[in-house]
């Protein structure tokens, strides 16, 4: 009997311990895969490309657990730099010139959000939801173009996401809000009046 009792003591222990979850902190690689149909098709205007982080903090969420302070996700890097070189590389693939001083047109890119949420579904399913958005203002002549680009995705998991989850859900959210701004035809048409 008291053997039975101990093992069910030891048995609620490791529940309770499974409950209460501790998660270290987590950092995210940003590596963005564009598709080829997410380039514009430029006519050799000049631009001047500059990029923004408008977020307040670089913590995109917290992975779960009873100790959130410890489960922080951030982002690796420097996304602001990154948005910077990826902006340029695409501009350019797209025909456009990059230039420092008297563009055709000067283009801001910036990252308005990114988000990580884990909500319990019920005891043993929870639900991640990742999301991104950036915009664009193409300023050319006195004219203004300005536009708002957001992805988001939910994954359902039979526990907490582990942490290639977690990459592969921001990674995704982070790419389509990129491949949706690059690709937008109201930018592109702004650009090719020049």
């Amino acid at each position: 009997m008291l053997t039975a009792i101990r093992g069910l003591w030891v048995g609620s222990a490791a529940l309770l311990l499974a409950g209460c979850a501790q998660f270290s902190p987590q950092q995210i690689q940003f590596q963005p895969s564009l598709e080829a149909n997410s380039i514009p098709s430029g006519t050799g205007a000049s631009v001047y490309v500059f990029a923004e982080d408008r977020r307040s903090s670089n913590q995109i969420g917290v992975r779960g657990g009873a100790y959130s302070d410890s489960s922080v996700i951030s982002a690796r890097g420097d996304l602001r730099a990154d948005l910077q070189q990826l902006s340029e590389q695409v501009m350019e693939r797209a025909g456009y010139q990059l230039v420092e001083m008297n563009a055709d047109v000067e283009l801001t890119f910036a990252l308005e959000e990114l988000t990580y949420q884990v909500t319990s579904i019920d005891a043993a399913r929870k639900e991640a939801t990742g999301a991104a958005r950036f915009s664009v203002q193409a300023v050319a002549d006195g004219a203004v173009y300005s536009n708002s680009f957001r992805a988001q995705r939910m994954i359902e998991t039979l526990r907490y996401p582990s942490e290639e989850e977690n990459a592969e859900l921001m990674n995704y959210v982070f790419d389509a809000a990129l491949e949706r701004m690059y690709s937008d035809p109201g930018l592109e048409s702004f650009l090719n009046q020049r």
